[in-house]
C-alpha cells in the first residue's frame, strides 16, 4: 500500500480549517489537527518542566527535568564520579568535572513521608552505632537556616545520632515550601525541633543572636541532655566526626571555644565606636536577673560592665555556661542594643559574655588574655585557637581553589577536596564554611561519603595535646580546682599557662576545702551505685 505524506506539498492550513468548519474534513486536515493539539501539548510540557516564575527559587531547569523524567529515584543524592578518585587526586577527572559543574536547587516536588527521606540517605539513621564516650559526651546543635533543603536533609542524615539534640530557627524570608519541609524532617525524628518563632534575619547581622536565642532556651530545658551547644549558620558542614567531637569537647574539660578578635584595624574602629554610642554597665543593661547583681562594683568604686568583644558567630559552648546565660541572666536588653549597631553585630553577644571577667561566667577565658595576646605587627595572628568554624577569607595568601568568592569567603568546591594534602580535609576544626549545592553539589556529596567513610572505620586523627593545652581549657582546670572561692581570691591570671594566681594564705585552706568536696563527691557517688 502507498503511504501517505505527513502532509502534501501544497497543503494549506487555511482550506483545511474551511472544510473542517463545513463539515468535510480530509485525511490531511484530521492530521493538521493532531499536530497542531500535539504542538500545544508540547509547549505546555515543555513551559512546566524548564520555566520558572520570578518568585520561584526553588527548582533549576536541570532539576525539574531529573525530577520529571526519573519518576521519582533520588538519583541527587548521588556524586556523578568516584570520589576516592577526587581524594586521590585525579586532575583529569576534576577538569572534567569542574567543566560543568552540578549546581542544584531545591525541586519543586520532593517526596517528603520519613520512609521516604530516610531512605534517600542510606535507611534509618536511627540504628547508627555510637560509642561509649559519645553516650557520655551528648551535644546539642543551633542552626540558622533560610534555604538550600537538600543540603540541610543530608547533613543532617549524614551526621545524625540519637543522642544529640539538632534545633533550627527559621528565617521568615524563606520560602513558605522551605519552611513546611525543614518542619516535616523534624516530625520524623524524636531529637529534631524546629521553633516555632521564626526571625527576620538581616546580612549585618540583626536577629541572628535572637533567633540562636530562641533554640537556646528550648534546648536548655533540664530533660534534655547535652553537655556542649554548638551554633551553626546555614551552609556550615560538620568536618569531625560525633566520635570526634565528643573526644575533643572531653579534652576542653568545659572550656568554652568562642574566637575573639580584638586587633584588625576595622574590630578596633567598630569597638570604639560601639564603647562610646553605648552604655556597657550591667546596672543599665540590667543583665542579671537579681537586680542586686547589676548594681556591683570594682576595686575602684566603677560600675561592672561587659568587656565588649568580638568574633565568630559560631561557639562550642559548655552545658554549665549555657545554664548560666538562660537562668542567671536576662538577656533581652543586651540583644535590644547590639541590634542598633551598624554591621557584624552577631559577632559581640557570645564573645562579651564569655571573657567578660566580671561577670566570671563558667566556661569562659579572661578579656584581659586576649587583649595581651594582640600582635600589632601581624594582624592575622590568633594567640588562641579557636576550632568550633573555618573560614577561608579574602586574601592574598587565600588558597580557595575553586576560586569562587561570596561576600569576601571561599565557597569550597571539588578542586578543595582533592588529593591527600586537601587542606579542609586536614583542619583541626569541627565545621567548614561553606559548601553551597548551588555552586558545587558534587562537591557536598563527596564530602558526606567521606564524614560516612569515616564513621564506618571508626578511624581518629586527633592531635591531643592541640586540644587539651590550651590555655583555656588549663584555665577550667583551675577553676575546679580552686573551687567557688577561685573568683574572690583571685589576684591574677598566667594567660600563657592558664593557671590562677590566689592569696597565698587562702591557697592551702581552698585546695583542702576542694579537696574534701572531691571526697564527698566520690563517696555520693559509690553510695548511689550500691543503692542501683
Amino acid at each position: 500500500m502507498k503511504k501517505l505524506p505527513l502532509l502534501p506539498s501544497n497543503f494549506s492550513f487555511h482550506r483545511c480549517f474551511l472544510q473542517f468548519k463545513l463539515g468535510l474534513p480530509s485525511v490531511f486536515c484530521l492530521r493538521c489537527i493532531v499536530l497542531f493539539l500535539l504542538a500545544i501539548f508540547t509547549i505546555w510540557y515543555l513551559r512546566l518542566a524548564f520555566l520558572q516564575k520570578p518568585s520561584d527559587k526553588s527548582i533549576s531547569k536541570v532539576s525539574k527535568w531529573r525530577i520529571i523524567h526519573e519518576n521519582g529515584k533520588s538519583t541527587w543524592t548521588k556524586p556523578r564520579m568516584k570520589c576516592e578518585r577526587v581524594f586521590s587526586g585525579d586532575k583529569a577527572l576534576l577538569r572534567r568535572m569542574v567543566r560543568r559543574r552540578r549546581k542544584m536547587s531545591d525541586p519543586a516536588e520532593l517526596e517528603m513521608n520519613c520512609e521516604a527521606i530516610k531512605a534517600r540517605h542510606g535507611g534509618n539513621p536511627e540504628h547508627t552505632n555510637i560509642t561509649e564516650l559519645e553516650r557520655q559526651m551528648p551535644m546539642a546543635f543551633a542552626r540558622v537556616i533560610y534555604t538550600d533543603y537538600l543540603f540541610l536533609e543530608a547533613e543532617l542524615l549524614v551526621n545524625y545520632a540519637p543522642n544529640n539534640w539538632y534545633c533550627y530557627v527559621l528565617d521568615s524570608k524563606s520560602s513558605t515550601v522551605f519552611q513546611l519541609r525543614m518542619r516535616q524532617l523534624a516530625s520524623c525524628f524524636d531529637n529534631v525541633i524546629v521553633v516555632d518563632q521564626m526571625f527576620d534575619i538581616e546580612r549585618l547581622g540583626a536577629n541572628m543572636n535572637k533567633a540562636v536565642m530562641e533554640c537556646v532556651r528550648t534546648l536548655s530545658d533540664e530533660r534534655k541532655h547535652w553537655k556542649y551547644l554548638v551554633t551553626l549558620q546555614n551552609h556550615d558542614v560538620q568536618a569531625k566526626t560525633n566520635a570526634e567531637m565528643a573526644q575533643i569537647f572531653t579534652w576542653m574539660g568545659g572550656a568554652n571555644d568562642v574566637e575573639v578578635e580584638l586587633q584588625l584595624p576595622l574590630t578596633k574602629r567598630r569597638l570604639e565606636h560601639y564603647r562610646k554610642k553605648f552604655n556597657w554597665t550591667f546596672d543599665e543593661l540590667m543583665l542579671f536577673k537579681d537586680e542586686a547583681m547589676n548594681h556591683r562594683t570594682d576595686k575602684e568604686g566603677k560600675p561592672l560592665a561587659l568587656a565588649l568583644s568580638k568574633g565568630y558567630m559560631a561557639v562550642s559552648l559548655s552545658r554549665q555556661f549555657v545554664d548560666f546565660v538562660v537562668n542567671k541572666l536576662n538577656v533581652t536588653p543586651l540583644l535590644e542594643q547590639l541590634n542598633k549597631g551598624l554591621f557584624g553585630v552577631d559577632e559581640h553577644f557570645w564573645q562579651s559574655l564569655s571573657s567578660s571577667e566580671s561577670l566570671d561566667a563558667p566556661g569562659g577565658f579572661p578579656h584581659e588574655c586576649f587583649v595581651k595576646g594582640i600582635d600589632e605587627k601581624d594582624t592575622s595572628f590568633r594567640k588562641y585557637k579557636y576550632i568550633t568554624r573555618f573560614a577561608l577569607w579574602a586574601d592574598p595568601s587565600s588558597k580557595c581553589r575553586s576560586g569562587n568568592w561570596r561576600h569576601g569567603v571561599c565557597v569550597f568546591g571539588l578542586e578543595d577536596l582533592m588529593g591527600p594534602d586537601s587542606e579542609i580535609r586536614r583542619l583541626p576544626h569541627l565545621f567548614v564554611n561553606k559548601l553551597m549545592q548551588g555552586f558545587d553539589f558534587d562537591a557536598i556529596l563527596c564530602w558526606h561519603q567521606w564524614m560516612r567513610e569515616r564513621l564506618r572505620s571508626g578511624r581518629t586523627e586527633l592531635d591531643r595535646d592541640f586540644y587539651k593545652e590550651w590555655p583555656q581549657t588549663r584555665y577550667q582546670m583551675e577553676r575546679r580546682r580552686l573551687g567557688k572561692e577561685a573568683a574572690e581570691q583571685k589576684t591574677a591570671v598566667d594567660c600563657e599557662s592558664g593557671k590562677i594566681q590566689v592569696k597565698m594564705k587562702r591557697e592551702r585552706e581552698i585546695r583542702g576545702k576542694r579537696k574534701k568536696e572531691e571526697r564527698e563527691e566520690k563517696r555520693e557517688e559509690r553510695k548511689q551505685k550500691r543503692d542501683k
